[in-house]
Parts: C-alpha cells; structure tokens; sequence
C-alpha cells in the first residue's frame, strides 16, 4: 500500500468490508530501496475476522488494491536458530543441535531433548515428534504447535438459562 496510508483507514476499510474492527494494525517500510514508498501492514486480529480474511485474497485499502497473506509469524532466534523467542530472550549459550544432517528438524530435535529432560524427572509419558523434516518445513509438528498456541480463542458464548 502507499506509503500515506494510516493504520486508522486499514482498520475502517478492514471493518467495513468483513464487519469487524481488527485488534491492531501495525505499519513496517520495505527495505528494498524501489519499494520504499510502499509499505505492509501486519493486522492483529479475533479469531472470528481471521476466519473470515482467509476466505478474501485481496482488501480494497483507500485507492489500492493489497493482497491478503493470512500466515502466522512464529519468532525464530537469529543465536541458536530455534522457533519461538527472539535473540533478547534466548537462553542457548551455543547452537545445540549444530551438527545434524540436512533433513533433520533442529526444533523437533531440541522439543525431544527437552521432553527426554522433563521426563527422567517427572516420569511422565514420553510423545517425540518425528525429525525426519528439514528445519522450517510447514508441516513442522512444532512449528504447528507454535502457531496454534499464537491463535486466539473462539470467544465463548455465554451460557444460557431455561426457565421450566
């Protein structure tokens, strides 16, 4: 979208489309230097306008037409290389899992390895995902875990009372 667009007229345009307000709308600049004067809007939204943007491949937004990418982010650590946190809060102190082969998944890997850890205390029932992927992969068993942990909830209708 055009570079003098605001967060406020995504936000309308977005209600007036599909009906519902998103939760926040944010504005990042491209680093490619031809796309300076376009930027793209990450949308925090309800589980319910989710739903509903997923089913539409574009937004009118003001004058332009801007396609819709309904993907979740999942942070990756730029130290060791894992999913979920960003590089401020990591805890690796080196790259754990540095020397697996290429269609070995780091994530599931490290998930096993703190599992196995958890489970020597605890005694609890061991469930490893497979690692037969490479890291990154979409059908990442912990990629997807990370990403329907960062989906809001259904809001829950409230319960009803009949009166006999």
């Amino acid at each position: 979208m055009e570079g003098t667009t605001t967060t406020d007229q995504i936000a309308e345009d977005i209600e007036r489309r599909l009906g519902e307000r998103p939760i926040d709308v944010k504005l990042f600049p491209y680093h490619a230097p031809e796309k300076s004067n376009i930027k793209f809007a990450i949308v925090t939204s309800s589980l319910e306008l989710r739903c509903k943007i997923t089913k539409v491949r574009s937004i009118q937004i003001g004058w332009s037409t801007c396609r819709i990418d309904c993907s979740i982010h999942v942070n990756r650590c730029i130290n060791c290389q894992l999913l979920g946190h960003s590089a401020a809060k990591c805890t690796q102190m080196n790259n754990t899992c540095a020397t697996l082969e290429e269609n070995t998944c780091r994530d599931c890997t490290h998930y096993n390895q703190k599992q196995e850890a958890a489970t020597q205390i605890s005694k609890a029932k061991k469930r490893p995902r497979p690692t037969n992927h490479g890291t990154g992969n979409k059908l990442c068993p912990t990629l997807l875990a990370f990403q329907k942990k960062a989906l809001p909830t259904l809001a829950k209708a409230a319960p009803t009372t009949s009166n006999p």
